[in-house]
């Protein structure tokens, strides 16, 4: 399924810094063991780049992150901390984007899975079939974007049609389509964007 009109191009040919989205996990995410979008094409909309994220903590205090975005021959970007002196530091996720039909126009589902040791000689350690995934909602617009992360307790009309429920701080879905029905339910809600991405030129 294709993208909004226009977003490629308004995303990879920006007139300066533009925003990016991605996603690092918290407690009461929703979350598979193993992918649910297997052998599907992800949508490729965003630049590559050092990247700053800003937003808050759990605490509510100021979040400043910095990291580097690059994307794979088969679409997925790697998003990979790169502060110094942070324990994090070449630890990070592998982002997938999903055109979703319903979906408001900019928005795309997001899939990530955990990567660690990127800083490595190897490089990254693989990502096995059956390791967590984690999906949320990512708004892009032409010169900016936002991550809309959601969550168990606060989200649960969403997720009740599909009787899933909060298993030890995550909601765990195992088919796309009942994932999709609770990511439209939570995109008519007009969520607020908590986190954003933005890409230094």
């Amino acid at each position: 399924m294709p993208g909004p009109a226009g977003l490629d191009s308004a995303m990879r040919k920006p007139p300066g810094p533009f925003a990016l989205i991605c996603c690092a996990m918290l407690g009461g995410c929703w979350q598979s063991e193993g992918s649910l979008y297997d052998g599907m094409k992800p949508a490729t909309p965003l630049a590559t780049g050092p990247v700053t994220e800003t937003g808050t903590d759990e605490l509510g205090k100021p979040l400043l992150k910095h990291f580097a975005l690059t994307r794979d021959t088969d679409g997925a970007y790697r998003l990979i901390s790169t502060d110094t002196g942070e324990d994090d530091r070449g630890n990070g996720f592998l982002i997938r984007l999903f055109a979703l039909e319903g979906l408001p126009a900019g928005d795309y589902v997001y899939e990530a899975a955990a990567l660690e040791h990127c800083d490595s000689h190897p490089g990254c350690d693989p990502v096995k079939p059956r390791d967590d995934r984690w999906y949320g909602l990512a708004h892009l617009m032409a010169n900016s974007a936002g991550e809309i992360r959601p969550d168990c307790t606060k989200d649960i009309l969403a997720i009740a049609p599909g009787r899933i429920k909060d298993q030890d701080g995550a909601c765990a879905f195992t088919d796309r389509a009942t994932l999709e029905q609770a990511l439209l339910s939570l995109a008519r809600k007009i969520p607020t964007s908590k986190y954003s991405y933005r890409l230094s030129r």
